[in-house]
């Protein structure tokens, strides 16, 4: 199966979503997915983006603009024509979007050219800052409406989004994973400190 992933960062640009997409990719190459990520970087429009290998991951770093609100419409014209190019050679089975603007969109419009499913991941930051945006609204009820499934950390921003769109039969709740042996050591940390203000 391969599975293009699009998103606004990845290492070593540090975040969340960056960190969230890089274990993602790395699980599902373990599991022997074929997995392309479509990312910002430092490329300028009149450069050819060359993909590199990392850690079993197809790494295609493309302009800034994945990685901003209001990126250069040129470029994310690009990056979709780019995404288009790709299925060609590769027949992408699903892609998967990791917030709503631009990813998202990017990865809506892709998907309808191509007759691809897309999921997209949304983010809390990604909700509050655009429901009250006049301008980005729209876009972002029609990404929620036309996705092949979303995916929330918690139910309540999928309840937040229910109110603005019509998501209920394709959204399902993945909370953020944690790794239990850092979660542990931090907490004994916290609990020792206690002790010692308590001392």
């Amino acid at each position: 199966m391969n599975i293009c992933i699009i998103t606004p960062q990845y290492p070593p640009i540090t975040g969340g979503i960056g960190s969230t997409v890089y274990r993602v990719a790395r699980n599902l190459t373990q599991a022997d997915y074929n997995v392309h990520v479509i990312a910002p970087g430092s490329n300028s429009i009149e450069n050819i983006i060359t993909p590199s290998w990392e850690h079993g991951i197809t790494v295609h770093r493309t302009y800034s603009a994945l990685g901003e609100h209001f990126g250069s419409q040129l470029e994310l014209n690009d990056i979709g024509n780019y995404i288009i190019n790709l299925h060609e050679k590769i027949e992408f089975d699903l892609l998967h979007s990791m917030s709503l603007i631009p990813a998202g969109l990017l990865g809506n419009i892709v998907c309808k050219e191509i007759g691809c499913p897309l999921v997209v991941s949304i983010q809390n930051r990604d909700v509050e800052l655009l429901r009250y945006n006049p301008v980005l609204f729209n876009s972002m009820t029609w990404i929620l409406e036309q996705a092949s499934l979303i995916t929330s950390p918690t139910s309540n921003l999928l309840d937040k989004v229910s109110h603005i769109a019509n998501i209920r039969q394709n959204s399902h709740v993945i909370p953020n994973g944690f790794d239990p042996n850092i979660l542990s050591y931090i907490l004994k940390l916290w609990m020792g400190k206690k002790k010692e203000r308590i001392l």
